[in-house]
């Protein structure tokens, strides 16, 4: 199956426009990093929400490093017995960290699984960049598969536990492009909501075009058209047109944030938008995967505004040898922040791969 992009006039304007904006950020003088302040106000509302809604990590969870690449650290944590059946690696998306999932953790401790969640370079607590630790540490996505990869490694060598890569949107990029590229000891894999292709706001030409000047210029690490260093919004109503309506889940990221400056993350740059473009292209349209074996179960959003579906479609039906997709039609991008009603089927889903992977 192959996708054309028809430009029309329309397209070609916003393609002039992100031309003009490109200019114009190229030209301006990089600032010094300066993180966001915040109220004390908001430093208080963030305590109570998070007193109130933030699940706590299981109580044998423990926090590791590896050195990564004589670049830093990859910081990984982890909870249950190194010899379960099953161990589920969890990789969060773009911006989050792993101390936001910890009901998800709680929900496979409670099957008898070790469950192991990592950060990826440039979140939560692996190595940054030195110039703006809230950019994208790069736009190289290999790196981020070979993170991925390290860990792995790290916890087939502890046991024969059967692993399972879960990554949820950059996350699930980045475990497609960790078994792309490396001989990985796994039994399955599980990317939720995979930005192989993401959605920017305006027609696909518009944004192609951008990603091909963004790559071919010393745009480089600046921040993209409409992007900046984090800061905190409690605007429930925004953020529902992408992570749900769950008032007691849509803003954990932000809380948590405004109190550890330490764990930001802002928005794109133009090399990571690039190179998430060029990785996704080479992961569908290429034959990266054509030899990955183990089952794949892609879980899709019906109303993602963040991503595209179109190339993880095409990725299960041509280019995986066993790969089934689950669409939940009501759910958003943000699948962790969802309702019940949308969190049961993902978890349900690798609960059914789980099985599968240890019964004889």
């Amino acid at each position: 199956m192959e996708i054309r992009t028809k430009i029309g006039r329309g397209d070609a304007l916003w393609a002039l426009v992100v031309v003009m904006l490109v200019v114009i950020v190229v030209v301006a003088r990089p600032k010094p990093y300066t993180p966001s302040t915040v109220t004390a106000a908001d430093e208080q509302k963030a305590t109570d929400y998070l007193d109130a809604n933030l699940a706590p990590l299981p109580d044998d969870w423990t926090f590791e490093t590896l050195d990564f690449a004589d670049e830093g650290v990859i910081r990984f944590g982890s909870a249950g017995p190194v010899d379960a059946p099953v161990t589920i690696l969890y990789i969060p998306g773009f911006t989050s960290t792993v101390e936001l999932y910890a009901d998800f953790y709680a929900h496979w401790r409670a099957q008898g699984y070790r469950v192991v969640a990592m950060d990826l370079p440039g979140q939560g607590g692996s190595v940054r960049r030195r110039d703006n630790p809230e950019k994208p540490y790069t736009g190289r996505f290999q790196q981020y598969g070979n993170a991925v990869d390290l860990v792995t490694d790290h916890i087939a060598a502890q046991s024969d536990s059967q692993i399972i890569l879960v990554g949820e949107s950059m996350g699930g990029h980045a475990v497609l492009r960790a078994a792309a590229d490396h001989e990985m000891d796994i039994a399955g894999i599980v990317p939720l909501v995979p930005a192989l292709e993401a959605n920017p706001g305006m027609p696909r030409a518009a944004a192609k075009a951008y990603a091909w000047f963004a790559n071919h210029t010393r745009l480089g690490n600046r921040y993209a058209p409409g992007q900046r260093n984090w800061h905190v919004n409690w605007d429930s109503e925004e953020k529902s047109q992408w992570c749900g309506d769950r008032e007691d889940r849509i803003h954990l990221r932000d809380a948590f944030y405004t109190l550890h400056t330490e764990y930001r993350v802002g928005g794109v740059t133009a090399k990571w938008f690039s190179g998430l473009e060029r990785s996704g292209r080479d992961l569908t349209d290429g034959a990266a995967l054509d030899d990955l074996s183990v089952p794949v179960r892609m879980i899709l959003a019906g109303q993602d505004n963040v991503v595209f579906n179109d190339r993880s479609l095409r990725l299960c039906s041509d280019g995986l040898a066993d790969c089934e997709v689950v669409t939940i039609e009501a759910a958003s991008h943000c699948l962790g922040f969802e309702d019940d009603a949308v969190r049961l089927p993902v978890l349900a889903s690798i609960d059914e791969l789980a099985v599968s992977v240890i019964t004889p």
